[in-house]
């Protein structure tokens, strides 16, 4: 799920990145200015084994990581592995987005791997009663990944999301959406509901109503928040800025690479 808001009078779009189902969610907030973009992600890392789909494997890990001239940062579910598939979100990003190619095509080619790793793995779990007997149908399998880049006048923000749709008799469906979010949208195409998760909202609000608005402090303490409400959301929290021109950590773990 990908909750943006936007206040026109001041300046700035704000995105909420959480991924469903609360059982798997992990976070990553999104601030932009006129200038700048500011993205901060918390540490949860979790691939799912086919063998046991209700399952993960946890881990601390950087999830903002740079691809050639963007930067890809997965939010939840990060892997498929067991029975012949070793789909890494990681590894599969880091390798597409690096390649020197127009980013739509780029987009393509992740997204019909994601498609067509997501479709072999739910028919294999189908096709095995053990297998489809464990999965848990309230924790359909959803993949989604935060692509960013610089501009021209302003950075771009890419999501890129397939959610699988299964039952044991349907064939599985893939339901995807592939957005860009700039920082020209109009006000009625940027809004969206954060009733969901109210906790961010007031705090970003107030931070930009401040001469001096420290948006890293902000997105810090509502990851903060939230990790206390989920168990998967896990601190400590990543911080990069963006601009036109440079990209820059705010707050990293030792494990984040080097900006180049």
């Amino acid at each position: 799920m990908i909750i943006p808001w936007r206040r026109a009078a001041l300046g700035f779009v704000f995105w909420f990145f959480i991924l469903v189902p609360d059982a798997l969610a992990t976070s990553v907030i999104a601030v932009r200015t006129p200038y700048e973009l500011i993205i901060g992600a918390d540490s949860y890392h979790s691939q799912t084994d086919i063998r046991y789909p209700s399952k993960t494997d946890i881990g601390q890990i950087c999830k903002i990581i740079q691809a050639g001239d963007t930067f890809v940062i997965p939010a939840g579910v990060s892997g498929i592995r067991g029975q012949g598939i070793n789909f890494d979100v990681f590894q599969v990003a880091t390798d597409i987005f690096s390649r020197k190619l127009p980013i739509q095509e780029r987009i393509d080619i992740y997204d019909a791997i994601a498609k067509w790793n997501l479709i072999q793995y739910i028919d294999l779990i189908r096709n095995n009663k053990t297998l489809f007997a464990r999965y848990s149908k309230k924790n359909n399998l959803a993949l989604s990944l935060i692509v960013a880049m610089k501009g021209d006048d302003f950075p771009i923000v890419y999501r890129i999301e397939h959610l699988v749709i299964n039952s044991a008799k349907e064939p599985a469906m893939i339901k995807e959406s592939i957005s860009k979010f700039t920082y020209g949208l109009t006000q009625a195409e940027a809004i969206w509901s954060v009733e969901d998760e109210p906790v961010c909202k007031p705090i970003i609000i107030s931070t930009a109503h401040n001469e001096n608005p420290r948006f890293d402090v902000a997105i810090t303490k509502c990851i903060e928040l939230i990790s206390k409400e989920r168990q998967t959301v896990k601190l400590p929290v990543d911080i990069i800025r963006i601009t036109n021109r440079s990209a820059e950590w705010i707050q990293h773990k030792p494990e984040c690479q080097d900006i180049k």
